[in-house]
Order: structure tokens, then sequence, then C-alpha cells
């Protein structure tokens, strides 16, 4: 299984699959650039992600591998995000979340462009 190497801002490195990564358009782009020059990947360094924003995004694509997030349709309907479609643990993982934490959250998926 291909892995990936990412350093983020407090300079820790970090080893997944890249398969976890896939849905990062950024990712997969520096990760094609770096193999066609040099046959192996260079590591990756996410410089405005904080360990504790990188740690929420990996925890977030694991679970969105292991049941996808569908096409979420507006308006969403009152009550629980569920009921729009929303998996049970798309709704508690955002849930989890205050709202500063919650942009910081989208801010990281910006930054590595994540369109899921």
């Amino acid at each position: 299984m291909e892995k990936v190497v990412l350093v983020t801002k407090e300079g820790t490195v970090h080893t997944h699959s890249s398969a976890l990564f896939q849905p990062s358009k950024l990712v997969s782009e520096l990760l094609e650039e770096s193999c066609g020059f040099s046959g192996s990947h260079e590591p990756i360094p996410l410089i405005v992600i904080t360990d504790a924003q990188f740690a929420h995004t990996v925890e977030f694509l694991t679970k969105n591998m292991a049941e996808p997030l569908m096409r979420i349709y507006t308006p969403l309907v009152k009550g629980l995000l569920r009921d729009s479609g929303i998996p049970t643990w798309a709704e508690e993982y955002i849930m989890a979340f205050s709202e500063a934490s919650l942009l910081q959250l989208l801010e990281t998926a910006h930054f590595l462009q994540i369109k899921t």
C-alpha cells in the first residue's frame, strides 16, 4: 500500500495510506508531481495545519472511507441532520465541535482542497 508523509505546522511527521488522502486534491497533485520527478514521494508540508486540526481531519477521512457522505441536498430539514440524509457518524462528528473549532476544520478542508 502506498504511503504519504505529511508534516504539520509544528513539524510533526505523519505517515498514512495515500488512499486516505485521495479526497484531497492538494495531496493527490503533490503526490503525482513528486513521484514523477524522483520516483519516490517527498514529505508534504502542511504549513497552516496544526496537529489537532490534522488529527480531526484524519478522523473524518477515516470515517468517510468506511461510510461515505452522499450529496447533501438543501434546504436541510429542520431538526436532526440525519433527516437530511447525513450519516449518523457525520452528524455526531459535526456536533462534537464548537463553532470556532468547526470553522478551523473547514479551513483545513479548504487548504487541503477536500470536496467531500
